[in-house]
């Protein structure tokens, strides 16, 4: 089955300046304490995109919203916080 991408992508005006948000929808049955590092690649994945497409030439990076779905037994445990997958734990 082939990998299958469907953010949802909004812009608007905000003076003369367009404004591009991403909305990043994870949806996941079970914990996973790497989840953070795994948002972090696909929103790099977006921006990667966005720069490569010469329509979006001199234009500033999006915001991406990335948002966890989860409907994993018990409730989400798993760390919350890019900064706990470090030493410390982000203190």
């Amino acid at each position: 089955m082939a990998d299958a991408y469907s953010d949802l992508i909004f812009s608007a005006m905000a003076g003369e300046d367009r404004v591009v948000v991403h909305m990043l929808f994870e949806h996941q049955s079970s914990n996973d304490d790497w989840m953070a590092l795994r948002l972090l690649g696909y929103v790099v994945k977006i921006w990667t995109r966005f720069v490569e497409d010469e329509v979006n030439a001199g234009e500033s990076l999006p915001v991406v919203v990335p948002v966890v779905l989860s409907h994993a037994p018990g409730g989400w445990r798993a760390k919350r916080r890019f900064a706990e997958l470090f030493s410390g734990g982000g203190v």
